[in-house]
């Protein structure tokens, strides 16, 4: 199982074992602590557009790594589709371990936090194909 570059950087010394069932269990963590970082970050030219449901063009690039500050635009959810399309683009640009990422904004009563963020997809990796259900830490 090949480790991502953030992954060796953080942890070099980390073995993820000879056994498929705890290569997959640190495969998990580490495409969680990527979604959890890609969804914690705000992407420093990623905007999204007020006029259309499409997200804007901006070159792919690591200042783009995060997502736009969704807290106002989720509070109405008619943003909803352009904030999951961003997302869905973030993942498949910076987490391409997961497939066919499903994103789903789940509402809250809680007006500082109107909506959670919940990512599903398949794993694939060797001769496996797993579900992967995530959502955000929630502190």
């Amino acid at each position: 199982m090949q480790r991502f570059l953030f992954d060796r950087l953080c942890q070099p010394k980390l073995d993820a074992g000879n056994d498929s069932q705890c290569r997959l269990a640190f495969l998990r963590q580490s495409i969680t602590d990527g979604l959890q970082q890609l969804v914690s970050n705000r992407a420093f030219f990623g905007r999204l557009k007020t006029t259309t449901t499409e997200v804007t063009s901006e070159p792919d690039s690591v200042l783009n790594f995060g997502i736009s500050d969704i807290v106002s635009r989720s509070a109405n959810f008619e943003h909803s589709n352009q904030i999951k399309e961003q997302i869905r683009k973030q993942i498949k640009l910076y987490e391409p371990r997961l497939h066919d990422p499903e994103i789903n904004l789940i509402p809250t009563k809680d007006p500082l936090m109107p909506a959670i963020i919940q990512i599903n997809g398949i794993i694939k990796a060797e001769e496996l194909e797993v579900e992967f259900s995530w959502q955000p830490l929630v502190t």
